[in-house]
């Protein structure tokens, strides 16, 4: 709920000081042991990660950026990693299908190329969250084929 009423309310706020920024990773490093402590039922844990992974694809201003650094230390286990690691690369997938598309339609070469960068920063970031999340929860070898 922090990270979408900060979105929400920091829409179009210039900080080029990263000031606002700032003080949001401050304020996720803070709580990272407690997100990723488990306590929470699995579901709610599921929802909320998810909620937090949307906040972030929605944010266009740069101001969660952090998240996909931060997002693998909120994992609580195996079985989250696993359901997460799917549904990222789903989502890395979806960004790469769409600068495909972007490429093929380059009727505007200025737009096509802001679009076609943010749908690949979008898709290496989600298919590096899942590449860490498998590393750190599921089976190293299993990874590396």
């Amino acid at each position: 709920m922090l990270t979408e009423r900060f979105v929400a309310a920091g829409c179009g706020i210039d900080d080029s000081w990263g000031i606002l920024g700032g003080a949001l990773q401050r304020e996720y490093e803070r709580l990272t042991p407690e997100l990723a402590a488990g306590s929470v039922d699995a579901e709610v844990r599921l929802t909320l990660l998810r909620r937090l992974l949307d906040a972030w694809l929605a944010d266009e201003y740069g101001y969660l950026d952090l998240i996909p650094r931060l997002f693998p230390s909120f994992v609580s286990g195996a079985t989250e990693a696993a359901v997460l690691v799917v549904e990222l690369g789903e989502i890395a997938d979806a960004y790469a299908r769409e600068a495909r598309v972007l490429e093929e339609q380059g009727s505007d070469p200025s737009r096509w190329d802001i679009e076609t960068s943010r749908a690949r920063t979008r898709r290496d970031l989600n298919a590096r969250m899942a590449t860490e999340i498998r590393l750190r929860y599921l089976d190293a070898d299993e990874v590396l084929e």
